[in-house]
């Protein structure tokens, strides 16, 4: 008996051996995999004509910086990056993008403008200077320059609008009280609607629900090491390749659509009376996708069909909230995902991002948007055609 003790024990353990070698393998091997595709989509980016006034090193040290960012649990909202400094992109002590603030004077003093969004209002794939607030606080600059004002980019990748509004009511908790919060919002909400089959979770909200009580149960430990393993994602990997499966559509779109259309007007409604409450006006700008331009360069149309998987989500959700009456009705709600429908040039970096020059163009149209509201302030004002804003160089 103990001979078969003995030979079963060095059986688990040599077993045990050879799945920690064959994971550390896979492990180098995924690496070395996931930065040369990694690099090929830079290159791809550099080669589409998005950043044709850049430097392509400027764009691959961009990116590299992007991609070494790291990030960490926060409460209610999933994550915030961790603090880091870098030559383009950087974060500060509370995990927010840097904005170039080109009006303000004080702190203390200052009207305050929160930027809320995902990845597209954080900045991905652009210099600090280039993010949609930092290119709005240069618009706002050119036409008031006396104006002490201060714009915050609460943006991060993933945010969706549900998230948002819990972001913002908690900086009301802290006694953080904007003058104005503009909410920039359209994709998240669909790629997670996409994800967990549901409109309303966060994005990734399988992962975290994999994860709880995890502490309580050794089948559950064992099961989601098992699924963050590399030894799982080559299994996934040769059965896409055996089976040569695709990413699935949703099953029934329509219906998605009006539950994500539904959570997103709710949002809306619960943000306004938190305006009122809290006396700070409210702006919602839905955002542009590539799949409603109808002048695509080669390489964005490479882009569209990568992400066919979204199109008709996208489609029938943006058909559902832009045709809805009450919003038809709303001030507050800004419809700018046309604004590059006859654009030639090329201006998405995949799907959804936009390299500088798009972001130039959306903040410039929230700015007009804006304007009134800011010129009733009563400051000194002057013709926007008088300064042009920083160049893209």
């Amino acid at each position: 008996m103990k001979k078969w003790f003995k030979i079963i024990g060095l059986s688990i353990r040599n077993t045990g051996i050879l799945i920690i070698i064959l994971e550390l393998f896979l492990y180098f091997l995924f690496q070395y995999n996931d930065v040369k595709r990694y690099r090929k989509n830079v290159d791809f980016k550099i080669a589409s004509g998005a950043y044709q006034d850049l430097d392509p090193k400027i764009v691959k040290d961009m990116y590299d910086e992007l991609y070494t960012m790291d990030s960490e649990w926060a409460p209610y909202v999933h994550f915030r990056f961790k603090e880091s400094t870098g030559k383009y992109q950087n974060i500060d002590s509370n995990g927010f993008r840097k904005t170039l603030n080109y009006n303000l004077k004080d702190s203390k003093t200052a009207f305050k403008i929160f930027c809320l969004g995902g990845s597209t209002l954080f900045g991905t794939g652009v210099r600090d200077e280039y993010s949609i607030p930092s290119r709005l606080s240069q618009y706002i600059y050119n036409m008031f320059p006396d104006k002490n004002i201060e714009i915050i980019n609460f943006g991060a990748p993933g945010y969706t609008r549900t998230i948002e509004n819990i972001l913002l009511q908690l900086e009301l908790l802290a006694d953080h009280k904007p003058d104005m919060v503009i909410f920039y919002d359209g994709v998240n909400e669909i790629i997670s609607a996409q994800e967990n089959r549901k409109a309303g979770y966060p994005t990734n909200a399988s992962n975290r629900k994999n994860e709880f009580k995890t502490g309580f149960s050794y089948a559950k430990k064992i099961s989601l090491l098992f699924s963050s393993s590399k030894i799982k994602r080559m299994i996934t990997y040769l059965q896409l390749k055996i089976f040569k499966t695709k990413p699935m559509e949703v099953a029934n779109p329509e219906n998605l659509s009006s539950q994500v259309a539904q959570q997103y007007i709710r949002s809306l409604e619960i943000t306004k009376a938190l305006g009122k409450q809290y006396d700070f006006e409210v702006y919602n700008f839905f955002q542009p996708i590539i799949y409603l331009n109808k002048s695509l360069t080669e390489h964005e149309k490479i882009m569209s069909k990568n992400a066919f998987h979204f199109e008709k989500l996208y489609f029938n959700t943006y058909k559902n909230i832009l045709e809805n009456y009450e919003l038809k009705k709303d001030s507050t709600f800004i419809d700018i995902s046309s604004i590059f429908v006859k654009d030639t040039h090329t201006i998405y970096t995949d799907f959804c991002h936009i390299a500088e020059r798009g972001n130039d163009s959306i903040a410039k149209k929230i700015f007009t948007v804006l304007e009134p509201s800011i010129a009733k302030k009563g400051l000194k004002t002057m013709n926007i055609q008088t300064e042009k804003p920083q160049s893209f160089q």
